[in-house]
């Protein structure tokens, strides 16, 4: 279906299906193009970071909230040369990844996450954390790291997202399955996994790693697994998944949003709260 409709378009035949007239791509998260609209606050922190000859200009003050260019001006001291062009460490900026960090592991009240809902206080090393572009060049990092033959293998969810399988034929690896259960909300039998990694294994391929994400890609939920499953994942093995300098600063803003107070404070929430219902009502529909 993907692939035809990228042949509609450039053929013109839309027009001659006389069955529609526009084709709007959903198989990939990109809301924008469908209507949603950007955070404003991380938007004019962004160009400021970019452009940071507007932060000496009076008429700034003006177009932009006191709160995204007092913000601006915290992530350019953190930044090599305040050049948010140039290369950084290959696991993202330091500043970006401790704040990062301590929004991992702040609890509700915590200044941090006054402005979220609260967060599950999981212990954070920045010093763990790699920033990438997205999910994408995580994965790629990933199987470069673990694959040098076909004899290396990566145990991976069906139903999955064909990044993974993708990636695994790309990096010259080799694809082994375990399968989730629809019947029961998408879970799993220990057995299953092992019976797939001692069938790997009499195949003379080594297992690096395994893939669970089940199946809520993107947004990551791992749902229908039980705790008695999950303690046998953990001990079995698992997967975790340099990204560009403006990318690594809007992960420091969505982990560290304007604050109750801040000038962006209310215009954020109004923003996030918009998406959030938007997304609940189309849920509710589908």
């Amino acid at each position: 279906m993907f692939s035809k409709s990228l042949y509609f378009p450039t053929r013109k035949k839309l027009r001659n299906l006389n069955r529609f007239w526009q084709i709007i791509y959903c198989n990939i998260g990109n809301p924008h193009p469908l209507g949603q609209l950007p955070i404003k606050f991380f938007r004019e922190v962004l160009a400021l970071c970019d452009h940071t000859s507007l932060l000496d200009e009076s008429e700034t003050h003006g177009l932009f909230s006191t709160d995204a260019i007092d913000r601006a001006w915290k992530i350019l001291d953190q930044i090599p040369g305040r050049a948010s062009g140039a290369y950084s460490h290959s696991q993202g900026i330091k500043g970006l990844r401790d704040t990062i960090a301590a929004a991992i592991e702040a609890r509700d009240g915590d200044t941090i996450a006054a402005a979220t809902e609260a967060r599950d206080g999981f212990p954070a090393d920045p010093n763990d954390l790699f920033l990438t572009d997205g999910a994408s060049p995580a994965v790629h990092m990933m199987m470069q790291l673990l694959i040098s033959s076909e004899k290396d293998g990566i145990l991976c969810l069906i139903p999955q997202n064909p990044l993974y399988s993708a990636s695994i034929t790309l990096h010259g690896g080799s694809l082994v399955p375990y399968y989730l259960d629809e019947a029961t909300g998408w879970g799993l039998e220990i057995s299953n996994v092992k019976k797939q990694l001692e069938e790997a294994r009499s195949k003379g391929i080594t297992v690096r790693a395994l893939v669970v994400i089940n199946p809520g890609n993107p947004t990551g939920q791992v749902t229908g697994f039980t705790p008695d499953v999950r303690e046998q994942i953990y001990k079995m093995a698992s997967i975790n998944l340099c990204s560009n300098i403006s990318g690594q600063i809007l992960a420091s803003l969505i982990m560290s949003p304007p604050k109750p107070g801040d000038d962006s404070y209310d215009s954020y929430m109004a923003e996030r709260d918009g998406i959030l219902s938007s997304m609940a009502r189309r849920a509710k529909v589908s």
